[in-house]
């Protein structure tokens, strides 16, 4: 197999200032078409998601969690169930391998020209490959600007070698074998009438142990396992754009706050890394293209002044106080300085 198809799946709410930045990355690394099942977005989201239907980068559904009565709706998580439904299309049953990756991660490629083919072939096509998850903080962004979040926020948590244990989320990249796996958001799970011998590797391409296979574990210890791929997950971005993400709830998760303490636990700066740089050239020239078309620009453009509009009715809050005192800002009549 030396250049096997790959489909990129994600749910979406109110994102809409970083599809473009997002689905150009995803274009860059290898993959052939994105998923994209959207719910409840009042900011351009579905506008952008459209275009780009159009233009043949993404395939473009509305969620079916959106029809499901309000008692439903709470019970079934918006990710599990435009899942299900996505595994349905034409774009998913084609596909070599499935990614599962969200609108704020990013798979970082050590090897060959940065892309997950290289990837596949470095570690021989392996069935799944489980990459650890770093977490960028703020980095000292506050204010929100219509820039690349890849260029902008270079702080992470540490995964420094010691004794011990890192662990972090996986994601994974999987071989669409449904006689196989049951995919889903961090890692595939073996189905038990399974008979195949499965080859699973990490970011180093190492094996995991018989254990996690056989497991539901979506963590792993850091050490050791990214020497060739990792994700930055950039979960937080700007602290003004921490408060629309507060605001809209979790997309993947529909019970699950959105809070100080989530901005707490996630805003991790510890070490500076700029490996996804040696990127940036192809993805700005990307971009550029993509932006030539009139229509998604103007998409992009609206959905930016959308968010900055919620941005400002959202300063009078007090987890913009509370997130401001975190990060060290003073904050003076609701406005940070």
């Amino acid at each position: 197999m030396s250049e096997p198809s790959i489909v990129c799946f994600t749910v979406m709410k109110n994102e809409g200032p970083f599809i473009i930045e997002w689905v150009a990355y995803q274009r860059l690394i290898g993959v052939n078409k994105v998923i994209v099942l959207s719910n409840d977005s009042d900011d351009g989201t579905d506008d952008i998601l459209n275009r780009l239907d159009d233009l043949g980068y993404v395939r473009h559904l509305p969620n079916p969690s959106m029809m499901s009565t309000r008692f439903i709706r709470k019970q079934k998580h918006p990710h599990i169930v435009g899942f299900n439904y996505a595994t349905l299309t034409r774009e998913w049953k084609e596909a070599d391998y499935v990614l599962m990756c969200d609108v704020d991660e990013f798979p970082v490629i050590k090897v060959g020209d940065g892309s997950l083919h290289a990837l596949l072939k470095k570690t021989e096509f392996p069935d799944v490959i489980s990459m650890n998850t770093a977490l960028y903080g703020v980095g000292g962004n506050v204010t929100y600007k219509d820039e690349l979040i890849t260029k902008n926020f270079n702080f992470r948590t540490p995964h420094r070698p010691g004794e011990k244990k890192s662990g972090s989320e996986v994601k994974s990249l999987t071989r669409n074998d449904p006689d196989m796996f049951r995919v889903a958001n961090h890692r595939p799970m073996v189905l038990e009438e399974n008979d195949k011998p499965i080859r699973w590797v990490d970011g180093a391409g190492n094996d995991f142990s018989h254990e996690f296979l056989k497991s539901h574990e979506k963590r792993a210890d850091f050490r050791g396992r990214d020497s060739l791929a990792v994700v930055n997950h950039y979960s937080l971005r700007s602290v003004e754009s921490f408060l629309v993400k507060s605001e809209r709830g979790d997309a993947v998760m529909a019970n699950r706050d959105i809070d100080h303490r989530y901005f707490n636990t996630r805003n991790r700066n510890h070490d500076e890394n700029k490996d996804i740089h040696r990127m940036l050239p192809q993805l700005e020239a990307l971009i550029a293209e993509l932006k030539t078309d009139a229509q998604l620009a103007g998409f992009h453009d609206a959905s930016v002044v959308k968010h900055q509009a919620k941005i400002e009715k959202l300063k009078s809050s007090s987890l913009y106080e509370n997130l401001c005192r975190i990060v060290g800002v003073r904050v003076e009549g609701g406005q940070g300085n």
